[in-house]
């Protein structure tokens, strides 16, 4: 064998990570999120209610090859290897020596660069295009044309694609460089990458826009200042602490060198800033701004080389961060407390299953826990929400409709008040659960506010009129089954449940009819706990459980 076939590269570093990250990925539990984005590639679509699907086509594309976790991460694996030598062509690909292994110990000492390696979410894909992303843009600036403007038109889509993210990323790019407006094959590149987005924006249109009403107003929470302080802790530790000295004076002593040099600023300043206001309206997660990990990868990169490689010690320290990672992931894998404690989840299915047997499972206010127990079982689980949780693309698809009539199994978690149920000891985790009979599906029956007061004093009762509609092919008898329907009222305050109450009905509730109005006079009690300005969102109750979401929220100002 030649010398230089043995002779370290790039490319053998790839291959190497690869198949690192292949074998992590076969032999690591599911995080929850990943078991929900395997629900998502069993019916692909150009949309789902938190994302866009470009993690569900990665997921499907695997599991075509490949069956279990090793299927669902391949694209994964692969996207990230590609991520990787995209970033190496930015830096000026380095062939050998220490420009090379800096290069390698910066890559691996970022956390999220190593953990989307083999975790199969959106941020993976958005990591992938996002770095292809600064490529066709380097390429547009160095040579404008038609090639080139289509090029990054197609990235930019894909990151769209990608998770929503990528708005921001396109968005401080072009601030960066207003001169790109004189130049009209950009107009070009955002035309068709446009164009090529919508066929997504007329799902969004036909679904009513599920995702950007969530994004935008579902997460909104009363502002903590936990949030602000959770947030910049994050920032301190999701891009390796180790390197942090390094990350600074960086930031303050390179200058800016060129377009693309200035871009890393600005998307870095952009997404910081961004999120740090996003902390006014609730918890910001730390993968947000993991997309940063690129760009900051190059520019202390930049630095070094203009300094001539002659430091020891960002070499030393990037590759004592990538060892601590490779430990964490050891720790991951073997399922450690705290790292391992997420994606321990096999356990408690194995559990639960045999206490279950045939029958259909619906978790309350879950879209993690069905989606893990449809992978690990292969017997499809469905999700029950109400008011105190958020909906999810359980709450899109149709699949409740076959369980109208059949007995159920229904899962708790076990803080849930349900008397009826029994407490379910499965392994590590405690839940509750009751068997169901002659279940009546409900989620989807929808209550118009016809008549509701302003304001009413804390105590008294109020009388509404509501249009309950049932858009179900087969008629909802309130009074059949195991938990019988009830008419409820969850109150809100700045989206936070607070308070629930039965509503009492004029006339006792009789079976709604498929495709049928009717008109309901309900009383209900208004809170005592609880004054001032609230909503109120009318639902459905399956007994003891809280009231399904069934009806737009409605302000009441109530009196002391």
């Amino acid at each position: 064998m030649s010398k230089s076939v043995l002779t370290f590269s790039f490319p053998l570093f790839l291959l190497c990570w690869v198949l690192l990250n292949l074998l992590q990925a076969g032999f690591t539990q599911l995080d929850p999120d990943e078991a929900y984005y395997w629900v998502y590639a069993q019916q692909l679509d150009w949309g789902y209610f938190d994302h866009p699907p470009a993690a569900a086509l990665l997921i499907k594309l695997g599991i075509w090859l490949f069956p279990g976790t090793l299927g669902l991460r391949f694209f994964i694996v692969l996207a990230n290897a590609l991520a990787f030598g995209v970033i190496w062509d930015l830096a000026g690909r380095p062939q050998s020596g220490r420009p090379l292994y800096l290069l390698i110990a910066l890559l691996l000492a970022m956390p999220f660069l190593q953990l989307y390696g083999f975790i199969a979410t959106a941020d993976a894909p958005l990591m992938l295009f996002s770095a292809l992303f600064f490529w066709g843009y380097q390429r547009f600036l160095a040579r404008p044309g038609f090639a080139n403007a289509l090029i990054w038109a197609v990235i930019m889509a894909a990151l769209l694609y990608s998770k929503y993210h990528g708005i921001l990323l396109i968005f401080f790019t072009v601030l960066s460089n207003l001169r790109l407006f004189r130049q009209p094959w950009f107009y070009a590149a955002g035309l068709i990458g446009a164009l090529l987005f919508v066929p997504h924006l007329y799902w969004q249109y036909s679904h009513d826009f599920p995702s950007f009403r969530y994004h935008l107003k579902g997460r909104d929470d009363v502002y903590e200042l936990k949030y602000t302080l959770n947030y910049l802790l994050n920032q301190v530790v999701i891009f390796s602490p180790l390197l942090l000295p390094y990350i600074v004076l960086t930031l303050i002593k390179l200058p800016i060198q060129d377009p693309l040099q200035r871009s890393f600023r600005w998307v870095m300043g952009g997404f910081w800033l961004f999120f740090l206001w996003s902390t006014s309206k609730g918890h910001v997660e730390p993968q947000w701004t993991a997309i940063l990990s690129i760009p900051l990868v190059l520019l202390l990169f930049a630095r070094e080389k203009q300094k001539g490689f002659n430091s020891k010690s960002l070499l030393v320290l990037g590759f004592s961060s990538a060892a601590l990672i490779l430990l964490a992931r050891v720790g991951l894998l073997l399922l450690l407390p705290p790292l391992g404690k997420q994606f321990d989840n096999q356990s408690w299915i194995s559990a639960l299953q045999p206490k279950v047997g045939q029958l259909p499972v619906v978790f309350h206010n879950t879209y993690r826990n069905p989606a893990l127990y449809h992978f690990y079982t292969r017997q499809k689980a469905y999700e029950l929400t109400t008011a105190q949780y958020r909906k999810s693309q359980y709450d899109l698809w149709d699949d409740e409709l076959e369980l109208q009539g059949k007995k159920v199994y229904l899962v708790l978690d076990r803080k849930t008040y349900c008397a009826a149920c029994d407490t379910l000891k499965l392994g590590k985790k405690t839940m509750l659960g009751a068997v169901l009979e002659d279940f009546q599906v409900a989620e989807k029956i929808t209550l118009e506010v016809l008549k509701a007061p302003q304001r009413a004093k804390a105590g008294d009762s109020i009388q509404v009129q509501l249009k309950l509609y049932n858009p179900y092919p087969f008629a909802v008898d309130p009074n059949r089954g195991t938990f019988k329907l009830r008419l409820g009222l969850a109150y809100h305050r700045d989206g936070q449940y607070l308070w629930e109450e039965y509503g009492v009905p004029a006339k006792p509730l009789s079976a709604w009819l498929p495709g049928r109005d009717y008109i309901l006079e309900v009383k209900y009690r208004v809170p005592v706990k609880f004054p001032g300005e609230l909503e109120m969102v009318f639902g459905l109750r399956y007994g003891e459980l809280q009231s399904t979401l069934a009806s737009e929220g409605h302000t009441l100002n109530v009196l002391k």
